[in-house]
């Protein structure tokens, strides 16, 4: 899940750099005379990625063009089946090739053959000696020789019997600067006589590394000679060599390009200076001054790139390494990022490899699309999945990852049919609901699929191909069907090494996805764990589990210990509570020292600095280095390495309360907070909710009514970016009850992405976003208790009203509590059927709202409106005094007077409130609308005001001003045409004016 969710766990990010350091330690080729393996000992699960590519002729020939080199022989077409098994992380195979310079028109291979050249039909071999004996260092009729004899043969020269390597051998001798000749002599040395060495005719011995540490000596643009080096070498990192320049390559135009962006040139040597991947020196190297530049194993593919920027195996390579968490990649001085690589690769690879959209699909943002100037288009992670399901439909990754963006089951993905030759029980099960459309275009089938029809295809492929799968690799399926699920959903589809359809709920699809991932850090054990109580106990491979067993299980554990102290604070075992958040206090700070030393390490990893930053308190501070950080500065430094990191601005926007709050970044550039939220609206549901809530709010020069719709229409925008966005359902619920809207639509995000849509148009009642914040904020690792009250009782508004027959109300001194308790009398079997949601009644959910919060006022005002006024009068109105007294909100403490005075009797009855003033009807009125002189919602105020008054002479006094019974119920009539009048404003006025200033 690493890969699909950055921002599942920070403590991933504090570990994987030096994680993945120290695995590539433990590369180790394995050397035979056909094939190369590569294994990492590194315990994260992927999916298993397979290529389908045809072999690929490659020439070689002396010739000056440095890519090509001729082996001359008799022999035909010799095929060599040999590439590299580039990663074995527990179950996965990932296939990639060693070497060629691959060209751009047909760069892919999993195999590579050498084409011979035949013998030259216009020269005998008798003739061609003859010329070797005139000319004894003309190195070509040596090649025209070995042309005749062939591979296996033999002739005479001066005298002696000699073959193939002999040749090689004399040529070196002639010219040991001549191109190609020492990868000749190692293609032939490994492909034919499977020697590690050789002894040169000046008694030299070099193995099949120096061969190529020679070739590109001769030649620095030899590409194949760097490939295939780095297949020889062990260790990603640690492994080094020495690769030496001649000084006068330095200065020929063939490799200035190469050597410019390498950083190479002569005024490096006298400072011992050089780009990334080591200092340079010179020594004497057969009489020749050469330089000398220690690399690593991963120099070489950015040598490569350095070379050619569009080389398909070092970008293949490269983009494979870099995924895989190591961001130290130079090419001179130049930090080498992944966007780059991912874009190249996919330029060139596209239609080769899946794996070449898959990767730069994860580059990008699902609702955002960036311009390809090679292109002169637009793309998408929505508009690449798409392409890669349509170019490669049996890899399954695109169906998953597709799956992971779209929100819910009422979101449809809709592309051109695909006819594959492997077909599944799941699919024609599934693709039975599912209609082809041909509306667009009568000559092409179109194919409409949900996230979970997705999920099924991708499956069934695994399926389809069980020799190539293992049960691992079903692991993040189960996760992600799991992932959307509501808390009493299931699905169904046909499990790995199963023939039947089966249902999952949402806890058994996380225990399968952590039993299929076993060995693997990347579990969902937290996702587990909110789905338990404190004495729960589920079965996990075959044995129970409690929450601590659960917490134990291998994982990126670094909040774990919080999780434990959240799940025994909703449970009140106080006692576990405190114990678990001490160890998660003390670990933080230890996470915290770990964090500082990763960045100290490695000060280009833009998401430590941002996760840092996350991690720290408002007034904390760390020092790096030496110097002192906070969580602004933390966040400043992520924005000024990566600047296309959006994660940074919105939490440093977080950092200001008022959006027009101005901040200089690193670069010199003043930004506001609502400029920092902009830089991402679009595309980031934190920044647009962020926006929607903070700002929003702020802008003077709208009314709130208006302010409201527009917060609605964003709070909309996030949940279909998001529809985890656990708090955008609660806060927009409550807009919708503010303005007694009844239900809203979630719109389809489409930006640049036309084949995503909603088949339903999918809409929300307040009642359905408050129970779905409810089921959310139940696994929600930011467990919030006061907004999880607040749902609760906005849900009992939504519930049916249920008769409450007695009311005790034991109020002294030492207990404030409210009893209520039902008679069981012959009315009950008189009432309809009670409403029930999470397992309460209405009653029951406002009782135990007061139970964790007794200063909770709205609940006694919502308990008094469900008691008969006839028979329990005195115990509304204790109620209401009781909710005056506990409120202190201004808007809330002003509806609870008015409420109170609709109480009382006639207006010359008085209450008695909790600090012992006596208030009548017209008091409580007046101090209705003081409290809150701007609200809107004081129409039926005034309108009451007005009816305690006999005749049009009375008066009552309001902000200062004897008000006459006219003037009162003007002024009820202007409220409530404010009131109406502001709803009818378009909710896309504020966005709009936000959208003019910044994009």
């Amino acid at each position: 899940m690493i890969k699909l969710f950055n921002n599942l766990n920070k403590s991933k990010l504090l570990f994987i750099n030096n994680n993945f350091k120290n695995n590539l330690n433990n590369i180790k080729f394995f050397n035979n005379q056909s094939t190369t393996f590569l294994t990492f000992n590194k315990n994260i699960n992927n999916n298993v990625l397979f290529k389908n590519k045809q072999p690929q002729v490659f020439n070689f020939s002396t010739n000056s063009n440095p890519s090509t080199t001729t082996i001359t022989t008799t022999t035909t077409t010799i095929e060599s089946n040999e590439f590299v098994n580039i990663g074995r992380k527990g179950d996965e195979i990932f296939e990639s090739e060693i070497f060629s310079h691959f060209n751009k028109s047909d760069p892919n291979s999993n195999f590579y053959k050498f084409k011979f050249q035949t013998a030259d039909a216009t020269i005998s071999e008798k003739e061609i000696l003859e010329l070797i004996k005139n000319e004894p260092n003309n190195n070509l009729y040596y090649q025209k020789l070995g042309a005749h004899i062939g591979v296996n043969g033999t002739t005479i020269l001066n005298g002696k019997e000699v073959n193939q390597l002999d040749l090689y051998l004399i040529q070196i001798e002639n010219n040991p600067r001549e191109k190609s000749v020492f990868f000749s002599l190692f293609v032939y040395m490994k492909e034919y006589l499977n020697l590690e060495q050789v002894t040169l005719l000046n008694g030299e011995v070099v193995t099949l590394k120096q061969c190529l540490i020679k070739e590109i000596a001769n030649d620095p643009n030899h590409i194949e000679s760097h490939l295939l080096l780095f297949t020889l070498m062990d260790h990603l990192i640690d492994d080094t060599i020495e690769i030496y320049y001649y000084i006068d390559s330095l200065t020929n135009e063939e490799y200035k390009s190469t050597f410019d962006q390498l950083d190479i040139n002569i005024d490096a040597v006298a400072d011992g200076g050089g780009g990334g991947g080591g200092a340079i020196s010179t020594k004497i190297i057969s009489g020749e001054k050469v330089l000398v530049k220690k690399l690593r194993k991963l120099d070489l593919l950015s040598n490569v790139i350095a070379i050619d920027k569009y080389n398909a195996r070092a970008l293949d390579l490269l983009n494979y390494i870099m995924m895989e968490g190591n961001s130290e990649i130079y090419i001179g001085k130049k930090l080498l990022t992944i966007y780059e690589v991912s874009h190249n690769n996919y330029l060139i690879n596209k239609d080769n490899d899946p794996l070449s959209i898959y990767y730069y699909s994860e580059q990008l943002n699902p609702w955002y699309a960036v311009f390809i100037n090679e292109r002169g288009d637009h793309v998408s992670k929505l508009s690449l999945l798409i392409e890669g399901i349509t170019k490669f439909p049996e890899f399954p990754n695109f169906y998953f990852k597709l799956a992971s963006i779209l929100n819910n089951n009422n979101q449809y993905v809709k592309f051109k049919k695909i006819n594959t030759n492997n077909t599944n029980n799941n699919n024609n099960n599934n693709n039975n609901n599912n209609n082809n459309n041909n509306n667009n275009d009568d000559s092409e089938e179109f194919i409409e699929m949900n996230r979970n029809d997705l999920l099924r295809k991708g499956v069934g492929i695994i399926n389809d191909n069980k020799d190539l799968y293992l049960k691992a690799d079903m692991g993040e399926y189960y996760y992600e069907f799991a992932r959307y699920l509501g808390l009493n959903d299931t699905v169904k589809f046909i499990d790995f090494n199963d023939t039947v359809e089966k249902e999952f709920n949402k806890k058994q699809l996380y225990i399968k996805s952590i039993e299929a991932l076993e060995g693997s850090l990347d579990v969902p054990v937290h996702e587990l764990l909110l789905l338990m109580s404190s004495n729960e106990t589920v079965i996990v491979k075959g044995k129970p589990h409690s929450i601590i067993d659960v917490s134990k299980i291998p994982h990126y554990d670094g909040t774990v210990e919080r999780l434990l102290a959240n799940i025994y604070k909703k449970d009140n075992n106080i006692e576990q509570f405190k114990k678990y958040n001490q160890i998660y206090l003390n670990k933080r700070l230890k996470v915290i020292d770990n964090f500082i030393l990763v960045i100290q390490e490695n000060p280009t990893v833009t998401h430590n600095f941002s996760a840092l930053g996350t991690l720290l308190e408002k007034n904390e501070k760390v020092t790096i280095n030496g110097k002192p950080f906070g969580k602004i500065d933390l966040f400043l430094h992520a924005i000024h390495s990566d600047p296309n990191e959006s994660g940074s601005y919105h939490k440093l926007a977080r950092e200001f309360p008022n959006f027009d709050s101005k901040i200089t970044l690193l670069d010199g550039k003043i930004k506001t907070k609502l400029e920092l939220q902009s830089e991402t609206l679009l595309y980031n549901p934190h920044s647009l909710y962020d926006y929607a809530t903070q700002s929003i709010p702020q802008f003077d020069n709208f009314n709130d009514s208006t302010k409201s719709w527009a917060m609605r229409d964003c709070l909309c925008r996030v949940i279909s970016m998001d529809p985890l966005y656990t708090n955008a359902y609660l806060k927009l619920a409550i807009e919708m009850y503010n303005y007694s809207i009844d239900e809203c639509l979630i719109p389809s995000i489409t930006i640049d992405t036309p084949f995503i849509y909603f088949k339903d148009q999918l809409k929300f009642s307040r009642k359905q976003l408050l129970i779905k914040f409810l089921e959310l904020s139940q696994i929600d690792f930011e467990y919030n208790q006061t907004d999880n009250l607040l749902a609760l009782y906005h849900l009992s508004l939504e519930m049916d009203k249920n008769n409450i027959n007695n009311i005790n109300n034991n109020n002294n001194n030492n207990n404030n509590n409210i009893d209520i308790n039902n008679n069981n009398n012959n009315n009950n079997n008189k009432k309809e059927k009670e409403e029930i949601q999470f397992g309460k009644t209405k009653k029951e959910i406002l009782l135990s709202i007061i139970e964790k919060d007794e200063t909770f006022s709205r609940v006694y005002s919502e308990l008094s409106s469900l008691l008969p006024i006839e028979t329990q009068y005195d115990q509304i109105i204790e109620l209401m005094v009781k909710a005056i007294k506990v409120e202190s909100d201004i808007n809330i403490l002003s509806n609870h007077y008015y409420k109170l005075s609709q109480y009382l009797k006639d207006k010359n009855e008085k209450v008695k409130l909790d600090n012992g003033l006596l208030m009548n009807k017209q008091q409580l009125l007046v101090e209705s609308i003081e409290l809150a002189p701007r609200s809107n919602n004081h129409s039926l105020a005034y309108h009451s005001l007005a009816n305690l008054l006999t005749n049009s002479t009375d008066t009552i006094e309001l902000f200062g001003r004897q008000l006459n019974q006219s003037e009162l119920f003007e002024l009820a009539l202007k409220n409530s045409q404010n009131f109406s009048d502001s709803l009818k404003i378009k909710s896309n006025q504020i966005l709009n004016h936000t959208k003019n200033l910044f994009f």
